[in-house]
């Protein structure tokens, strides 16, 4: 298992973060926001720049405190720097925040565990579905997870120093945590300080705990910025309102949040999310418990436990969640590998993804002839589907090929690298191949122009699905250029709403149109897996 030219570990893991940008950043807009959550983020910014107002967030125009404001602000100056509110423009932000959860990782595994470990931390975190997914798509999750990924690799840095660089780097670790909160909330630096206040503990560095709250009164002064400005326009009862629904209510009830997953969901849900990593995460977790007198491995192993444990707790969960926790795992898995222990695990790891690729390269010959290939939406869009899976088809039988021959020639870490490899050639074919074609297929922009086209100039549009979360309908809004969506509760709201004015339209699922009297449908739409009818008045159109 010797890994030759030692000395190009030194760069490599900034080579890792390079690559991913320039694999990353070219197809950014080559699919529109895709509907549920990608809307969700982009309507305020949307009508945030149509207003000229970079303070209060809005969706269907009304505040829409779901989220602070730290990913809409990068859409903002994008959009500004490049001329309009794009997809591209939208999902830069995302992508910054993605490059530095990169490279925190590495400056993390670099001052933990050595330049190796941080080789293939790097390689790893750039090869995780999820990092991939979230750096790519617009949400504010990976805005989030990489303030946070700073922040702790600022502290750190500022551990391993003395004097007058130990106090700026740890007051910059908490102006980075401090932009967590802005990017998604209070979490950002509560479960930080609660990290760093365990780690400390554990390590009997009392009068450093002392030295955590004063910290965190930078933190409070940076998300200060947007929620002072923002109490002024909405009033304290109101902001702090959202603020208990948005954070801590999610915690112990459903009000605002996704639940009904069980307290092991964090746990089942991690290989589709870490991808083959998970089983290297394993074998690293028990090597950690084993060599837990190490300071440093003390902190990533606390930064993952407390992470995975506290929010198994909540009563919402959603897999991104556990993303700021990432960084830790990557630390450790660098760790694990480079350290070259339990070859037989190690071995067993890269067997179970050698089969696992194979398998992969097979379903992806043969999924044509499915009936998930038959489906009218997915019929129309195979011709150009199957350049995108024959491709990939291809790089998985390459990468099984490649851990197979490494596993036989027992050089475990260069099966590792070929692991990696393989992954990240998938994303950027996926990006380039697979994302834009079903896009045709989840777009909302010819439907849109249709409704806009026959819609009374700048009236509203109806809406009437009473099963669709009331969060997610607002994202068609992105396209009706300013006009805003009349939500109704009932179908005797939307009917007399079109006997109001018979020339205005409601869009609505099917299985709501027979609950509305004297109506008609105009249209009928399939977008992604979702129906959609428009409804008129029997008498109007």
């Amino acid at each position: 298992m010797q890994d030759r030219n030692e000395g190009w570990m030194q760069w490599a893991p900034w080579l890792v973060a390079v690559l991913a940008a320039f694999a990353w950043l070219p197809p950014l807009g080559l699919h529109d926001y895709w509907f549920p959550d990608e809307p969700d983020v982009a309507l305020p910014v949307v009508e945030m720049i149509a207003r000229g107002d970079w303070i209060v967030p809005t969706a269907n125009g009304q505040p829409w405190l779901d989220y602070p404001v730290l990913t809409y602000w990068g859409g903002l100056f994008w959009s500004h720097l490049l001329g309009g509110v794009t997809p591209f423009a939208l999902r830069l932000t995302p992508l910054i925040g993605g490059l530095v959860f990169l490279l925190s990782t590495v400056w993390l595994a670099r001052s933990i565990a050595g330049a190796r470990a941080a080789w293939y931390a790097a390689l790893a975190a750039a090869a995780a579905p999820l990092v991939w997914m979230m750096a790519t798509t617009l949400q504010v999750d990976m805005v989030f997870a990489g303030t946070q990924a700073l922040g702790y690799a600022l502290y750190v840095a500022g551990d391993q120093r003395k004097g007058r660089a130990a106090v700026v780097l740890r007051m910059a670790a908490f102006l980075a945590f401090g932009l967590a909160v802005l990017a998604k909330g209070p979490l950002g630096v509560l479960l930080p300080g609660l990290i760093l206040t365990l780690w400390h503990a554990w390590n009997r560095e009392w009068s450093r705990i002392l030295w955590l709250a004063p910290l965190a009164l930078l933190s409070v002064a940076v998300a200060a910025l947007w929620y002072v400005p923002l109490v002024g326009r909405l009033g304290a009862d109101y902001v702090g309102q959202e603020l208990w629904l948005q954070n801590f209510d999610r915690f112990g009830t459903t009000t605002r949040g996704h639940g009904g997953h069980s307290v092991f969901y964090y746990f089942t849900s991690l290989f589709g999310d870490l991808g083959p990593w998970t089983l290297l995460l394993a074998g690293a977790l028990w090597q950690f418990w084993r060599e837990r007198n190490q300071r440093g491995l003390r902190l990533v192993g606390l930064w993952f436990l407390v992470s995975i444990l506290f929010l198994s707790a909540a009563s919402t969960k959603r897999s991104v969640y556990l993303l700021p926790a990432y960084p830790a795992m990557f630390v450790l898995i660098g760790w694990w590998v480079a350290g070259r222990t339990q070859v037989a695990w190690l071995r067993a790891c890269l067997g179970i993804t050698t089969a696992f690729f194979a398998a992969s390269a097979v379903a992806l010959v043969f999924w044509r002839t499915t009936h998930y290939a038959q489906l009218p939406q997915v019929a129309r869009i195979l011709p150009f589907l199957a350049v995108g899976s024959n491709t990939l088809a291809v790089l998985f039988a390459g990468g099984a090929a490649l851990t197979g021959l490494a596993l036989w020639r027992r050089e475990l870490q260069q099966g590792v690298r070929a692991c990696g490899a393989t992954l990240l050639l998938a994303y950027v074919a996926a990006m380039w191949l697979i994302i834009p074609v079903i896009d045709q297929v989840r777009d909302y922009r010819l439907p849109t122009a249709w409704l806009m086209a026959i819609s009374p100039d700048r009236g509203p549009v109806g809406f009437f699905a009473p099963g669709l979360e009331v969060t997610k309908r607002a994202g068609w809004l992105c396209y009706l250029q300013g006009r805003h969506l009349q939500f109704f509760e009932t179908a005797g709201q939307a009917q007399a709403w079109l006997a109001e004015k018979p020339d205005r339209l409601v869009l609505a699922d099917p299985d709501s149109s027979p609950a509305v009297p004297g109506t008609h449908i105009l249209v009928n739409w399939m977008i992604g897996e979702q129906k959609w009818i428009v409804l008129a008045h029997a008498a109007g159109r």
